[in-house]
């Protein structure tokens, strides 16, 4: 319903420009990991592994984390979203381009915390992926007339999380545009 839409903010976010550059992600490595990580976890081994870290803390608040983070169907989960990612790419790649006048704000992370999982540092050049998610945020700002582009300090790819001012402030000023119009 796109004239039900009077903009749109964008956190960090994947898009069809960052997404065709990673399309072969989940014919490499990341579904097999996946998958074997979410039958892992059925047996308890993802939380024998630790791969976050969580047992370090011995509060009630990180073994409730822990519960969370390292239950089996949440891995499960992780394993179906990467068995779709080529379908993903595919409605990236066949999406209607967003209206040349329509107001978008583009954030991106200034830090790689929250972006991947320790574990995977060690496979993923999460840097290297920053960048071109950078390049692929400015290049969906300027697909409008009316498209911005700001690098958010001190945030983490959560950026609702990390810098939640930043974007009720992005809301507040695509409202202004909004009403002003």
């Amino acid at each position: 319903f796109p004239e039900r839409v009077a903009g749109l903010v964008f956190l960090d976010a994947a898009n069809n420009h960052l997404v065709s550059q990673r399309d072969d992600l989940a014919a490499g490595w990341l579904t097999p990991a996946a998958c074997t990580a979410g039958v892992l976890a059925h047996f308890g081994a993802i939380r024998l592994l630790d791969p976050f870290g969580l047992r370090e803390e011995t509060t009630d608040e990180a073994r409730r984390s822990a519960a969370v983070t390292y239950n089996a169907r949440r891995w499960m989960q992780m394993c179906a979203t990467a068995r779709g990612l080529p379908d993903t790419v595919r409605e990236f790649q066949q999406a209607p381009p967003l209206s040349p006048n329509l107001p978008v704000i583009v954030l991106s992370a200034s830090g790689t915390e929250e972006l991947a999982p320790p574990f995977v540092r060690r496979f993923v050049d999460v840097d290297r992926w920053q960048a071109s998610a950078r390049v692929a945020h400015q290049e969906m700002a300027k697909q409008s007339s009316k498209g911005k582009w700001q690098l958010v300090p001190d945030s983490t790819h959560l950026i609702a999380s990390s810098q939640p001012d930043v974007v009720v402030d992005a809301v507040f000023e695509l409202l202004e545009s909004a009403r002003q119009r």
